[in-house]
């Protein structure tokens, strides 16, 4: 931590103290509030927990800052999550990523899923960038942001035409794509040109 000191306003006036007394400060008079902490979308999932501690059990911490549309905040159940625990990502064989800048979004995910490609798991890339994974990957596909929703189905025809997963689940989540890929083709056609 940096050694240089820090100013804090106290019932004498402001004061120059050190950071581990700027610390110690700021716990005393925040113990036991309740405090809302915004943190940077960009922040990795790592700094974003770290973000829900520093508020507390009544705190919260929240990352959509440039969010307008927070009318499915009451519906959903939970939060959002990977449906497994981190360290379960290295006994999966094949994963598909979509969209991520893996190892600047979730660097522990990451370093999991290198884990996992040592043990001989396959990774999968759909992407709209080229970026290094600093990991063999068993295929990549750098598309345009406007392509992602037409190569996912594209991904999905492959695997069920493949058998490689004989399962209702896909069918559901094909069907579910495909009908996503042709309302975007329909409001595209109804765009003026």
């Amino acid at each position: 931590m940096s050694s240089d000191p820090t100013i804090v306003r106290t019932p004498s006036g402001w004061e120059e103290i050190g950071w581990e007394d700027a610390l110690h400060f700021v716990a005393d008079h925040f113990i036991n509030q309740e405090i809302g902490v915004l943190a940077s979308p960009q922040a990795t999932l790592e700094e974003l927990f770290l973000a829900g501690k520093l508020a507390g059990g009544a705190g919260a911490a929240d990352f959509r800052l440039r969010h307008s549309d927070f009318s499915g905040d009451g519906k959903r159940a939970g939060i959002p999550w990977l449906g497994m625990s981190i360290p379960e990502l290295e006994q999966l064989d094949r994963v598909l990523v979509i969209g991520s800048f893996l190892r600047k979004e979730s660097p522990l995910i990451a370093a999991r899923l290198r884990q996992a490609v040592k043990h001989g798991a396959q990774v999968h890339l759909l992407h709209s960038v080229d970026d290094d994974w600093l990991m063999p990957l068993a295929s990549r596909k750098v598309v345009r942001p406007s392509e992602i929703v037409g190569a996912i189905a594209g991904t999905l025809v492959a695997m069920a035409l493949s058998e490689l997963l004989h399962d209702r689940h896909v069918w559901a989540l094909f069907a579910f794509v495909a009908a996503l890929a042709l309302r975007r083709r329909q409001w595209h056609s109804s765009e003026p040109s």
